[in-house]
């Protein structure tokens, strides 16, 4: 387990720096059912010993996991509004990221889910720091015109940067750590996308047989932010149309939709457990969209973040011909006008150094 001085570092990077709790306060604290492990027991129990010390009261609650933001508990949401902050442990916030919560407190969603990882770097780098570049980089994709994205398998994929909505796929929680950014529109999307290892859900399964192993890489064929067609080994481009009929026919969506993309933004991000276990699987899924080694595009339907996702790992990104991400590293903070943002805070130079492993190589 980590020192106690990380982990008190990483609780209070959490509640004072990315929450803003205080002295008499409440806070809410959404837990997973008793029947899911992915979120460590002593880490909550951490957490809110660690909120008491700073004189909140907590109240923890268990409800179900659900398949359709729709279907958000009433009995939370009540809580939400007689309580000043939400703190999701639960894949019930995640499955909500980009759903509006009407309640006045502030909500947060925890990717942290255990002690190991609350006292590492990923839970302990200054959090305003990483919002402050978080706010910079955003600012500068909002005015950007065109993007283009390859992978070391053949991705070779462009758009631009048509954000229709102001407020159509940004986030309706806060996000801790800071993980990626708003996803990028593909309304003008043109290229290929060459597809390994899975076709997963954008986030909660709604169907049966949500997720559809790939034996053999195939490419995704797009024209003007809509899938034309898959090519490659016959059996694996039959299982995945298949698999897209049986997505879109269930839930009555729109098929073909490339809806965004984007890539993860924190080198901190690892993974090292067993990627060939249905619970290595759903550990890897739950926090490797924040690696920099790692990028996905949300698909079928129109409302993000679809419902398949496509994986690209290692990508290289340009934006308006400036390599952002190389490889899966995230150039962009490497940058000389950037990195004296970084001068100053401890520990954030190692945002420099290489992306930590996320178990995929291609």
């Amino acid at each position: 387990m980590a020192a106690m001085d990380n982990l008190t570092a990483g609780a209070d990077n959490l509640l004072l720096d990315s929450m803003g709790v205080g002295p008499n306060q409440r806070m809410l604290v959404v837990e997973e059912p008793d029947d899911c492990t992915l979120f460590e027991k002593r880490f909550a129990d951490f957490i809110v010993q660690r909120a008491g010390f700073h004189g909140v009261t907590s109240v923890r609650r268990s409800p179900a996991l659900i398949a359709d933001p729709g279907d958000f508990p009433r009995d939370i949401l009540q809580m939400m509004q007689e309580v000043d902050h939400t703190l999701f442990l639960s894949r019930l916030g995640d499955y909500c990221r980009f759903t509006d919560l009407e309640a006045p407190c502030s909500k947060t969603i925890c990717y942290v889910r255990s002690l190991d990882m609350l006292g590492s770097a990923f839970a302990g780098t200054c959090n305003r720091l990483f919002h402050s570049l978080l706010e910079r980089f955003e600012s500068e994709l909002f005015a950007a015109r065109e993007w283009r994205i390859r992978c070391p398998l053949g991705t070779d994929i462009k758009g631009g940067f048509a954000w229709d909505k102001e407020s159509e796929g940004e986030f309706s929680m806060n996000l801790f750590p800071v993980t990626t950014f708003r996803p990028a529109p593909c309304g003008t999307a043109d290229g290929r996308v060459a597809l390994s290892r899975w076709l997963m859900p954008g986030g909660a399964p709604k169907v049966d047989n949500a997720y559809l192993m790939l034996d053999e890489t195939i490419v995704a064929e797009v024209s003007d932010g809509e899938l034309t067609g898959f090519a490659g080994p016959i059996e694996s481009v039959r299982a995945a149309n298949d698999h897209y009929d049986h997505v879109a026919g269930t839930l009555g969506i729109n098929r073909n939709r490339i809806h965004s993309w984007h890539a993860g933004m924190n080198p901190f991000t690892r993974f090292d457990g067993d990627l060939a276990t249905d619970r290595g699987l759903a550990e890897w899924e739950a926090i490797s969209f924040a690696s920099p080694r790692y990028l996905h595009m949300h698909t079928c339907g129109d409302v993000p973040p679809g419902e398949i996702s496509w994986s690209m790992f290692n990508p290289t990104v340009q934006v308006d011909g400036q390599t952002l991400w190389q490889d899966g590293q995230f150039l962009w903070l490497q940058r000389p006008d950037i990195r004296p943002m970084l001068d100053g805070t401890p520990g954030a130079l190692a945002l420099l150094e290489t992306s930590a492993d996320i178990g995929v190589g291609r």
